[in-house]
């Protein structure tokens, strides 16, 4: 069994994409995918006001809370979930 974190962060503007790396997360959802994006300065300005953004990641760790928060980020939900490899 592995350890699975789901959790969402919160924020306004440019996504953090090396926090990605830094938790070894990736997005739970397509919506988290386009929130993700939609982040991106050329794409805030074309498409959304710069509202909060809520993205759903998916980890094998927990998220480093201080860190997002460094980024003006925060982590607004986090649950650990078992893996069980073999189920049905």
């Amino acid at each position: 069994m592995a350890d699975r974190f789901e959790y969402t962060v919160e924020g306004v503007g440019d996504f953090p994409l090396d926090m990605l790396r830094h938790d070894c997360a990736y997005p739970a959802d397509q919506e988290s995918v386009a929130a993700i994006t939609a982040g991106f300065r050329w794409a805030a300005s074309r498409k959304r006001s710069r509202e909060t953004l809520l993205v759903r990641l998916v980890s094998n760790r927990a998220p480093t809370s201080e860190r997002w928060r460094a980024f003006g980020w925060i982590v607004t939900a986090s649950r650990p979930e078992l893996e069980k490899r073999g189920s049905p």
